[in-house]
């Protein structure tokens, strides 16, 4: 998988499964973040663990030892996983925000690695999917998200009502709610005009782009990525017109 994978998850919920470091020695904890290394350069590794969202006092200290244990021991870990298999009583938002924080006081990047919401109620369910997710936006050092499932016909917690998707393949509030944010507030549609230059600005969402200028009937697109300290500007060229007219760019600022 070299050259596959953006993050590799290289220890999952060591905060209660332990046999194996209990019997082999906890140094090698820590060595296996370095072999990770050696396998893969460039792929951002990961520990992850659950019940970190909620108030579970006694596990997340427990996580948060073998978060420290790597860190003392120079393994080069890079990114906190954080499973988000949330089910009734619900973690306050204002809570999860706090818990996040919490998580951040160790310097790394966070991402949500298992994202589900257990609850038969529609409404609630919903409510809960759209509040979390955009908590979870609203957090700056929360860089992924990732759904553990849709569809309730192969969904794992399908029996406490956590797909999207109804059996039938109807959509769930929450799968409504998703949608709404994923492809609607946070997802950039623009259309407008260059000045004299050539030049358009614009704020964007942080992500890949697709751009396409169109003068005197020729038409260019590229894709522009824009990402977090970046410098926010990308060209389309050559001109997609006669010489005379300046190629297109765009500028965009971050957000």
């Amino acid at each position: 998988m070299k050259g596959r994978l953006y993050l590799w998850d290289v220890v999952n919920e060591a905060g209660s499964n332990t046999q194996l470091w209990d019997e082999i020695g906890w140094e090698a904890f820590a060595d296996c973040f370095r072999w990770a290394r050696a396998a893969d350069s460039n792929v951002e590794l990961c520990y992850n663990d659950y019940g970190i969202l909620r108030d579970d006092r006694a596990y997340k200290e427990k996580v948060a030892k073998r978060i420290q244990y790597l860190l003392d021991h120079d393994a080069p870990v890079q990114v906190l996983g954080l499973q988000a298999h949330m089910g009734l009583p619900f973690t306050p938002i204002d809570r999860v925000l706090e818990l996040m924080d919490e998580w951040a006081e160790f310097g790394l990047p966070l991402e949500i690695t298992e994202f589900d919401i257990g609850c038969w109620d529609d409404k609630e369910h919903g409510q809960y999917v759209r509040d979390f997710m955009t908590a979870a936006f609203s957090h700056p050092k929360l860089q992924s998200f990732i759904m553990w499932g849709f569809w309730e016909g192969s969904h794992w917690r399908s029996k406490v009502g956590a797909a999207m998707f109804r059996r039938d393949w109807s959509k769930r509030p929450a799968q409504e709610a998703w949608e709404d944010l994923v492809f609607g507030d946070w997802w950039t549609n623009w259309d407008g005009a260059t000045n004299a230059e050539g030049t358009a600005n614009l704020r964007a969402f942080y992500g890949k782009h697709t751009v396409t200028v169109e003068s005197g009937g020729r038409t260019a697109t590229a894709d522009i990525e824009l990402l977090p300290g970046g410098g926010g500007r990308g060209e389309i060229g050559p001109a997609v017109a006669p010489s005379a007219v300046p190629r297109g760019a765009l500028a965009a600022s971050e957000t």
